[in-house]
Formats: C-alpha cells, structure tokens, sequence
C-alpha cells in the first residue's frame, strides 16, 4: 500500500492546497480540483483577513497607527479642556473688543493654538494609515475621557442620561473597532 491510500485525508489535504478558486464557475466561487472533476463550496475568509491571490492574508493593524488613535484621543482631550479653562478666565464684561484682546494674551489660548496644530498634524498621520470611517468614530472616544475629566477636574455635572450617552459611544466604538480599519480597493 501506498502512503496516499493508507490515510485518505493526506492526500485531500495536498489536493486541497492546490485548488483553484475561478471567479465564473457558477457566479459562486467553487473550487475545483487539479483534475477539474469535482467541484466543492469556497470556505469564506474570516473577517479580519483579506484574500490575495488564493491566499489568506491579515490586514496589519500598525502601531504607528494605534499610536495615532491614542495622540488623537489624548490631543482632543486636552484642547478641550485647556480651551474651556481659558474661556473661565475670560473676563466677563461681554465687550467684543475686550474679549479679543485678553484672548491675544492669554497664554492658555496660545497653548489651545499649539494643541490645535499638533492635533492635526497627527490627523494627517493617521489618515494616512486608516479610512475616515474607522478613525474618527475611534477618536469619539475623547468624549468620554473629556466627560469624567470634566467632572472631576471642572466639577461638571454628571447625571443619568449624559451617563446613558457615555455607554452608548463607548459601544459604538467597540463595534467600530470590530471591522477593518483599512478598506482593500481591488485590483491592488
């Protein structure tokens, strides 16, 4: 006997490994043997993987762009924070000109410039790794860390339907961060 007819499953696993996956059979993507003779369903490729010529290949989600994220979460996070503590130190008198003026020389407001600059810079950065569609529902994520940082740090309230909101965009971004971060265009 013959190694191939002693264990069956190697020689459908060699044959398997050689399968071709032709676009018209059927409009269905069959598979069909060396021999052409038998046809069986394509396993479809999980989720997170891409096919590339007949091969399973993952979609590589960087550190560079993790990294991104996170300096955009952090970036927003702290522009708003700084802009509306500078806002409180404005005074209240309510002259445009006056307002103007103490915005020209408050420091604050310099730093709510450099924030804002730096954040897109890294926008830029980040556009560059991942579609719009998943990066700034991810960025969403400031909401949340500018919401308790509001009420701990400027002594924001917090109730039930602002707390509601919290989880709500916390799920939104969990199914977001599900899907791919980077659509394949075919053909390249």
């Amino acid at each position: 006997m013959g190694k191939h007819t002693r264990n069956p499953d190697n020689r459908e696993r060699r044959l398997r490994a050689s399968w071709i996956y032709p676009s018209d059979v059927s409009g269905a993507g069959c598979a069909v043997n060396p021999e052409g003779s038998t046809i069986l369903p394509r396993q479809p490729a999980p989720p997170s993987v891409i096919r590339n010529n007949g091969m399973n290949v993952r979609k590589k989600f960087s550190t560079r762009l993790a990294a991104g994220l996170l300096l955009a979460v952090l970036f927003d996070t702290a522009l708003q924070l700084v802009w509306k503590s500078a806002v409180l130190a404005l005074p209240h008198d309510g002259s445009p000109s006056l307002s103007v003026n103490a915005i020209l020389r408050n420091p604050l407001f310099i730093f709510v410039i450099f924030l804002m600059g730096c954040q897109f810079l890294n926008w830029l950065m980040v556009l560059s790794k991942a579609d719009l569609s998943y990066a700034q529902p991810i960025t969403s994520l400031s909401y949340v860390s500018v919401f308790f940082l509001s009420v701990f740090y400027l002594k924001e309230a917090a109730d039930l339907f602002r707390i509601t909101g919290i989880i709500l965009v916390l799920l939104g971004v969990w199914f977001i961060s599900q899907t791919e971060h980077l659509t394949q265009i075919p053909g390249t």
